[in-house]
């Protein structure tokens, strides 16, 4: 490091006398001539500036653009595994065009870490943190005890690793509401099961008139299954119906199938094209579509009863995989989602009075989408 001057320094020959500058002195002994600290000639400052610096922030440095490599954390840890290195720029104050333009080196930036246990999610036992050094959690966590769980209400929870030797994973995404012929709302789709962010089970699709509803998509497991569609709409007297599948929810491939029969039934199939009305049916669990409702209207002039029927929710998919001892750490939470099933729409009422002693139904609603599911069995062989 070059030497700072001294306070002789600061007497300078003007003419044939001399010319003392306390304030110059004093700049120079403070050493900003110099500009900042920087790492280089394998001395030592306040800053630790050295050549060897891991980083380097706040070191001065001359090179505008120049980058070096660097790390933040403790030196045993850097460059090993997840604790990978970072890169800091040299930030020049001022135009680099400058004589005297000087400069320090910026942030470190991008470099790995360690986990910690709040980060990992774990509360008991020794883990890895990722960059060769080991963390302690808590007491030993409890031994192996085969065991499953089922997560069946709709939201997010955690799970508790347990000690394991595999631990499978199923799931089974919501299945979607269903349509009523004539609605005064839409039905909605069902909602995405997950497991850990990684495995989802996607939702059915809500119903639709003009076509079969979607099935959930799958994606992350082992196995990866879509929903079965639902079946879209018909009305009788268009003879739409004809040699179709219609009105039925989707079945959850290993889950729920989907509605099929007729709630609320009304008596309005006595005559040739009738058949018997009322609400959709709910899907079964897990993940089964809505089923649609089946709405009989009297046809006055021709003394018939036309059925016509709302469109099927589609089925949520389906998902498993399964893991072996050390892919996931014990004690270490993880979310699970519970998709929920789709709401099947509400069909409009009518007030119109019937004839034949009967009377007109007006409008039928939707069977409403089962939810889905989340199922855990672990084992210790």
């Amino acid at each position: 490091m070059t030497p700072k001057p001294s306070v002789a320094a600061a007497v300078f020959v003007v003419g044939v006398g001399l010319l003392w500058c306390p304030a110059c002195s004093a700049e120079l002994d403070q050493g900003s001539a110099e500009g900042p600290p920087g790492p280089g000639g394998g001395e030592s400052d306040e800053q630790g500036c050295e050549a060897d610096t891991l980083d380097a922030e706040g070191c001065a440095c001359a090179d505008s653009g120049a980058t070096r490599s660097c790390y933040a954390g403790s030196a045993v840890s850097a460059g090993v595994d997840a604790c990978t290195m970072g890169t800091q720029a040299c930030q020049i104050a001022g135009d680099v065009g400058e004589e005297f333009a000087t400069g320090a080196w910026g942030p470190c930036e991008g470099a790995g870490a360690p986990l910690t246990c709040e980060t990992a999610g774990a509360t008991c036992g020794s883990i890895s943190d990722g960059c060769g050094g080991q963390l302690t959690c808590g007491a030993v966590c409890e031994e192996c005890s085969p065991g499953s769980i089922d997560f069946t209400s709709p939201g997010s929870s955690p799970f508790t690793v347990p000690s394991f030797e595999t631990l499978t994973v199923q799931l089974w995404g919501g299945g979607g509401g269903a349509t009523g012929y004539a609605e005064v709302d839409r039905p909605t789709a069902g909602g995405d099961s997950s497991f850990d962010g990684t495995v989802t089970a996607g939702g059915g699709g809500a119903g639709d008139a003009s076509a079969a509803a979607p099935g959930g998509t799958a994606a992350g497991g082992d196995v990866n299954l879509p929903g079965g569609p639902g079946a879209p709409a018909c009305a009788q007297y268009l003879d739409t119906c004809a040699g179709r599948r219609t009105r039925v929810g989707g079945d959850s491939p290993s889950g729920g199938a989907g509605g099929t029969q007729i709630t609320s039934l009304d008596a309005c199939a006595a005559f040739a094209f009738g058949s018997a009305a009322g609400d959709g049916e709910n899907g079964h669990e897990p993940g089964g579509g809505g089923g649609g409702d089946n709405t009989c209207q009297f046809d006055w002039l021709n003394q018939q009863g036309w059925g016509m029927t709302g469109a099927g929710g589609g089925a949520g998919a389906y998902v498993s995989i399964t893991y072996s001892g050390g892919d996931l750490t014990a004690g270490a939470n993880v979310p699970v989602v519970v998709g929920a099933g789709g709401r099947g729409s509400m069909g409009a009422t009518s007030s119109q009075a019937g004839g034949m002693g009967g009377r007109n139904p007006g409008f039928y609603s939707g069977g409403d989408g089962a939810n889905g599911r989340v199922s855990i069995t672990w084992a210790c062989e």
